[in-house]
């Protein structure tokens, strides 16, 4: 996880969507709807979007904190997304019933259990939409 500017964005081919300040709803961004760096510095601004490249495995979360971006770029090749990969209905979203996010844990030491070393959930990664006519 690393953070970035918005011309740090990866131009790839996304899915996901852009919640703009001025609509009531997320807009969809697919192959129909491209995503573009221009759409984030104009008003009205993106309060939050999470975004997803497929084939390069880069997931894009942006967020507007006090009128500041906070985005943050996930590069999951090294990880195996299906072993911690959870599906939540989505909210909003028109033609779009569910999405996935990777959640990646960390072992820590835990002093409640004796000092072992357990799993405690890290960060989490939007991974696309369930919904295959929206991949066309």
């Amino acid at each position: 996880m690393n953070k970035i500017d918005i011309n740090e964005i990866p131009d790839f081919n996304y899915e996901g969507y852009l919640w703009f300040s001025d609509k009531s709803k997320p807009e969809i961004i697919n192959s129909k709807k491209r995503f573009g760096k221009s759409m984030m510095k104009e008003l009205p601004f993106v309060i939050e979007g999470n975004l997803w490249a497929e084939i390069e495995k880069i997931s894009i979360s942006i967020k507007n904190i006090d009128g500041e971006y906070q985005i943050f770029k996930y590069d999951l090749n090294s990880v195996n997304i299906e072993i911690n990969s959870q599906t939540y209905r989505a909210h909003d979203l028109g033609e779009v019933k569910e999405f996935t996010l990777y959640q990646h844990w960390v072992e820590e030491e835990d002093l409640l259990c004796e000092g072992m070393k357990t799993l405690v959930p890290s960060w989490t990664a939007f991974t696309g939409f369930i919904n295959s006519t929206l991949r066309s």
